[in-house]
C-alpha cells in the first residue's frame, strides 16, 4: 500500500554520515478495506475468458475492471456490490448509446460487438441483489411515517433522506432515481 516512513537522521559520532531509522507504519497505512465479492467474481471470470480465448467476454470485462480500478483509486472507492452495480450501469448505458451511434453510422459489425458486451454486463448486473419495487414502496411509507411520528414536515428530500438511508442500511443495491419517483409520486398523492 503506502511506502513506511523513513525518517534520516544525522548521527552525531560522525559528522556527515545518515542513519535511517523505519518508522512505524501502522499510523500511516489505512486498514485494508474488504474487496466486494462481484469484484473477485468479475476477476476470476476475467482469468477464464484468458484461458477461453472467449474474446467477446474478455473484453467487456477488460472494459469494466478498467473503470473499476479508476474508481478505486478515487476518495471514494466502491466497497460494496450496489456501488459495483452502480458502475456496470454506467458501461450498460455507454455501451447502449454506443450501439444506436453505430446504427447511425451503418456499422453493423460494431452494433453485434456492442451487443454482446451489453448482454454479458447485464448478467452481471442481474446477479447483484437489488431492492424490489414493492420493498421499495413500504419503504417509503415507513419513511412517511416515521417523519410524521416525529412531527416533521412530509416533502420529498425530509422523505428521501430517510428512505436513502434505511435503504443503504439494508445492503441491497437500488436505483436512486427509481425511489426518487416513488417518493415524489407517494408524496403529491398524500397532499
Amino acid at each position: 500500500m503506502f511506502p513506511p516512513r523513513i525518517a534520516v537522521l544525522r548521527s552525531s559520532r560522525r559528522p556527515g554520515s545518515l542513519l535511517r531509522c523505519m518508522m512505524s507504519t501502522e499510523a500511516t497505512t489505512p486498514p485494508p478495506s474488504p474487496t466486494p465479492p462481484l469484484l473477485l467474481k468479475l476477476r476470476a471470470d476475467l482469468k477464464d475468458a484468458m484461458r477461453s480465448k472467449n474474446h467477446a467476454k474478455l473484453d467487456a470485462l477488460r472494459n469494466l475492471l478498467s473503470t473499476i480500478n479508476t474508481h478505486l483509486k478515487s476518495q471514494t472507492p466502491p466497497t460494496t456490490d450496489p456501488h459495483i452495480l452502480t458502475l456496470i450501469n454506467k458501461q450498460l448505458s455507454l455501451s447502449t448509446s454506443a450501439i444506436g451511434d453505430f446504427r447511425l453510422a451503418g456499422r453493423e459489425d460494431l452494433v453485434t460487438k456492442e451487443q454482446l458486451q451489453v448482454d454479458i454486463l447485464a448478467a452481471y448486473a442481474a446477479s447483484v441483489d437489488s431492492v424490489s419495487q414493492a420493498e421499495a414502496l413500504q419503504a417509503v411509507k415507513d419513511a412517511i411515517a416515521k417523519v410524521q411520528a416525529e412531527g416533521g414536515k412530509v416533502v420529498m428530500g425530509v422523505v428521501m433522506r430517510e428512505v436513502s438511508r434505511v435503504l443503504e442500511e439494508g445492503g441491497k443495491a437500488w436505483a436512486k432515481g427509481e425511489v426518487a419517483a416513488l417518493v415524489k409520486q407517494t408524496v403529491e398523492a398524500r397532499s
